[in-house]
């Protein structure tokens, strides 16, 4: 399991609409180890590989909200929302993510 939560002022937030995280409905394959295949490494090519397993996948975006958490399956697709944050030092988009379990044990 994953739980997300953001720490910064929702005054921050420059468009209040943004900012929150996607979850798609579409797990990764458990047979990919991600961290062998490094996504940092190989950018392009796993953009790629995760843009055609989320094509046909629902998403719901969770709205951005200080204080506000999100627990979700870790094995789900998902990705930070586009953001438009102040560019200061207490406006800064702040995430802190647990991970708790094997992946795939969820």
């Amino acid at each position: 399991m994953t739980v997300n939560f953001w720490i910064t002022e929702q005054s921050a937030n420059e468009r209040p609409d943004s900012g929150g995280l996607v979850v798609y409905a579409k797990e990764q394959s458990l047979d990919v180890d991600w961290f062998e295949q490094n996504y940092n490494k190989h950018d392009e090519h796993m953009r790629h590989q995760i843009a055609v397993d989320i094509t046909s996948s629902a998403a719901i975006t969770i709205p951005y909200m200080e204080n506000r958490a999100v627990i979700f399956r870790s094995n789900l697709y998902h990705q930070t929302d586009e953001y438009w944050f102040r560019d200061d030092y207490t406006g800064r988009r702040l995430n802190v993510t647990l991970l708790f379990g094997a992946r795939g044990s969820d």
